[in-house]
């Protein structure tokens, strides 16, 4: 038989792995330097998969000797996943819901400014959340969006006038904890207050 703090612990190790965070720097792979390699399902293993068309690959920064002349450095090593095809943007399909996300992005070399980025978040195709920056003068300057509520797809575009390339880095996210494991840390938590009783 199981006794109460055993229950516990199980249940706050099911809520707490549910809401460990996740994270992607770019830097888990070589770079492929080339838009027409964007990303797919390299990130499968972490419960997630890009659709991209003719952008969305990663890219070495000015650390890796910049061979697409971005002029820019990723925030969390120096490879990002960049954009500058036609598309500007790219889905992230996730397989369990979340609960948050943020992302680093920057304007690159050949944007303007004024240009800017969004990203939104979705559940069941309805929008949940969105947030958006719009670059300023500077390169290599990153900002911080971030996305919360409860979804399972993100969509990253880029906004501008003629060229607008940018990069993003540094993907981190948290999953919806499973309902079943919210209700036995409740069911863990009555059973020890009625046994003190």
């Amino acid at each position: 038989m199981y006794t109460i703090s055993t229950i516990i612990i199980a249940s706050l190790a099911c809520v707490s792995a549910a809401g460990t965070g996740l994270q992607i720097t770019f830097d888990e792979f070589d770079a492929s330097n080339d838009n027409f390699a964007g990303l797919s399902n390299e990130y499968a293993s972490l419960g997630v998969n890009f659709v991209t068309s003719d952008d969305g690959a990663i890219w070495d920064g000015t650390l890796g000797g910049d061979p697409g002349n971005w002029m820019i450095t990723g925030t969390n090593g120096d490879q990002f996943m960049g954009f500058n095809g036609d598309a500007y943007g790219a889905t992230m399909l996730f397989d369990d819901n979340l609960s948050f996300l943020q992302l680093d992005t920057s304007r690159s070399n050949g944007s303007q400014e004024g240009d800017s980025m969004m990203i939104e978040a979705y559940l069941d195709g309805m929008l949940v959340d969105s947030d958006m920056v719009v670059f300023g003068d500077s390169l290599d300057v990153w900002t911080t969006l971030t996305l919360s509520g409860d979804f399972d797809t993100v969509v990253i575009s880029g906004q501008g006038t003629d060229f607008h390339p940018f990069g993003v880095d540094n993907i981190a996210w948290r999953l919806v904890p499973a309902p079943s494991s919210i209700t036995m840390l409740a069911a863990a938590g009555l059973i020890g207050t009625r046994r003190r009783r």
